[in-house]
């Protein structure tokens, strides 16, 4: 078993769920992106990638590993 671990993803949806919760609650999500590595939110698209290179041929040979693809979040 494989797996891929994400932080959070910056998405037009996920912005709109933002913008309707709770104003400290919307601060705390908007500081989330400060304390990765990367210094922001991953895209869908770099989602995407680790999960199809995952399904692919390629990762055949991975076996019982997280594959963390969260800018850095895990290195603090």
């Amino acid at each position: 078993m494989v797996e891929e671990a994400m932080n959070y993803v910056k998405e037009k949806m996920a912005e709109a769920v933002k913008n309707g919760i709770d104003p400290a609650q919307a601060q705390s999500m908007a500081g989330q992106k400060t304390e990765t590595i990367q210094k922001r939110n991953a895209t869908s698209k770099e989602q995407a990638a680790s999960i199809l290179f995952l399904a692919s041929d390629d990762a055949s040979h991975m076996t019982g590993a997280t594959v963390q693809t969260d800018g850095g979040w895990t290195s603090f």
